[in-house]
């Protein structure tokens, strides 16, 4: 079954609750991109996924995807899905029509999706199934998932993604940035 994300939720100055790492600090997301944009007109679907706006927790992940922007993340625990999980994904998946028949039988799916794949094999089949995730989370009123996203030992593998922009806070406006050189 889906949870709530369990890390704790931190409050700035103004009494915007954001996430924060283990050290109770604003945690660092990072977001790469091609497009040219600054850093408050971020906005979804500009990339190979049309819903949400997918972010890295390490800065080498995000590079993979261009240049790099560092994020703070403003949400109270109940608007965050978990979903970092892959048997938790596809009981999630399951339990909320994501999946048809034959999905369910597609041992392939299964295999990737346990396995914290999904990207992996949404790229090779052109299905779209986390941008379906994401759109049921987002029906369901969740600002914030966390997706399994193996990216092969480069980052923690997850993928953090936010459904809407204005859970982004540049993290140069909260004083957080962590230094790129």
């Amino acid at each position: 079954m889906a949870k709530y994300y369990e890390q704790p939720i931190a409050r700035s100055s103004e009494g915007t609750p954001y996430l924060v790492d283990a050290s109770g600090k604003p945690q660092i997301f990072y977001h790469g991109t091609k497009n040219e944009y600054a850093s408050g007109e971020i906005a979804e679907g500009h990339g190979i996924l049309r819903r949400g706006i997918y972010l890295a927790h390490e800065e080498g992940a995000a590079a993979l995807y261009g240049k790099v922007r560092q994020y703070v993340i403003k949400a109270k625990p109940e608007e965050v899905l978990d979903l970092s999980d892959g048997d938790v994904t596809w009981g999630y998946m399951k339990a909320n029509g994501i999946l048809d028949e034959a999905d369910l039988q597609d041992v392939d799916l299964e295999k990737y999706v346990r396995n914290g794949q999904i990207f992996q094999y949404d790229i090779s089949t052109k299905r779209g199934l986390a941008d379906d995730i994401i759109g049921t989370a987002k029906e369901q009123g969740y600002k914030v998932v966390r997706l399994a996203d193996d990216l092969s030992g480069m980052s923690d593998n997850i993928a953090t993604v936010v459904t809407s922009a204005d859970m982004l806070i540049p993290a140069e406006q909260e004083g957080t940035t962590h230094d790129n050189t």
